[in-house]
């Protein structure tokens, strides 16, 4: 369509190549066309080569995996935010519960920025339910959140207090794009966009959580203090929820592995881009942990050191699973031109 339309749009009229330009160009209506046309050609449409038919259904899984994380920490959040109100800790100033629940010192784009985060949770809900208006309406939950995060950046540029979490906050928001426009793909095929394991995505969170929270448990009573600090510093970090998540998600697959069950192709390439999504958010967060190491603060050579390591595992786990991905994927024959 659009080779069509550049080899014959001079020919027409070569006196006027310029006015035919101008007034006989591509238009907005055209280009979506065009565009949702190649979403449907290049997503995993039943009928896709199985080459193209991996790739884009690991991806898919990639973009519903983010959506996981994403919403499992805004269920951690709730739930923090609930034990601290039930509950606050001892030198917590007594308030009203507004006070608790919206602090003053976040700022106006810190409130919002935190509260509009929670829209993750029903958007992960209505996009693993697999239907093509449910994405849709997962897609506008998620981009209310983007949008926020896009203001806060826009705001932070003009607070050297909060310039060291810019990069990371901005990798955040990226990564935030990217899964809206996988959505965005998936609501344009005209497949179902999850076609099995529904059940399975929805459980997830709780599953990871409950992992989650017993690791730091098991952690609060077996360490001292001293270095319980530094490790619940770098851990419960949001850098360090994705950390958690990659490293859970393999050992999940490496278990299936010795019990002699296959991993599929398309698990290895979503976890990939997962683990490597986790890896870039560690090295985002690395610049903060080295200050923090310059300026001598009490535990700071751990911090740096569970940093480096856990950057260090998630890259390994990415590099692992791409390159057997990659020969998997090889192996699969060329489909015909």
């Amino acid at each position: 369509m659009v080779q069509t339309f550049l080899s014959t749009v001079q020919d027409t009229d070569p006196e006027n190549a310029d006015l035919t330009m101008k007034l006989g160009s591509v238009g907005l209506a055209e280009t979506l066309s065009v565009f949702a046309l190649a979403l449907r050609l290049r997503w995993a449409d039943p009928h896709a080569p199985q080459r193209y038919h991996i790739k884009t259904a690991g991806l898919q899984v990639f973009v519903l995996g983010c959506m996981l994380i994403l919403a499992a920490t805004a269920i951690q959040m709730l739930l923090g935010t609930l034990v601290f109100v039930v509950h606050p800790p001892p030198d917590a100033q007594a308030g009203s519960l507004i006070g608790l629940l919206f602090p003053a010192e976040t700022g106006g784009w810190g409130m919002v920025r935190q509260w509009a985060f929670v829209l993750w949770i029903p958007a992960f809900v209505l996009a693993s339910r697999g239907s093509r208006r449910r994405v849709m309406l997962a897609m506008i939950c998620a981009a209310v959140p983007t949008i926020v995060s896009v203001g806060w950046l826009t705001a932070a540029f003009f607070r050297p207090a909060t310039s060291a979490f810019i990069w990371d906050e901005l990798l955040r928001t990226v990564i935030a794009c990217v899964v809206i426009a996988g959505m965005l793909s998936m609501s344009a095929t005209t497949a179902r966009p999850v076609a099995r394991n529904r059940r399975r995505w929805l459980i997830a969170p709780t599953i990871l959580l409950a992992v989650y929270n017993s690791v730091l448990l098991t952690l609060w009573l077996a360490l001292p203090p001293p270095a319980l600090a530094s490790v619940f510093s770098v851990i419960t970090d949001d850098a360090g929820f994705w950390y958690f998540s990659a490293l859970i998600v393999a050992l999940g697959l490496a278990a299936c592995r010795i019990r002699g069950k296959r991993i599929g192709t398309v698990n290895l390439v979503g976890l990939t881009w997962l683990a490597t999504a986790a890896t870039l958010r560690g090295l985002c967060m690395l610049p903060l942990w080295i200050e923090y190491s310059r300026q001598g603060a009490i535990g700071s050579p751990l911090m740096l050191t569970l940093a480096l390591s856990a950057v260090a595992i998630t890259a390994c786990i990415a590099a692992c699973t791409g390159v057997a991905a990659t020969v998997r994927i090889r192996r699969i024959p060329i489909p015909p031109r």
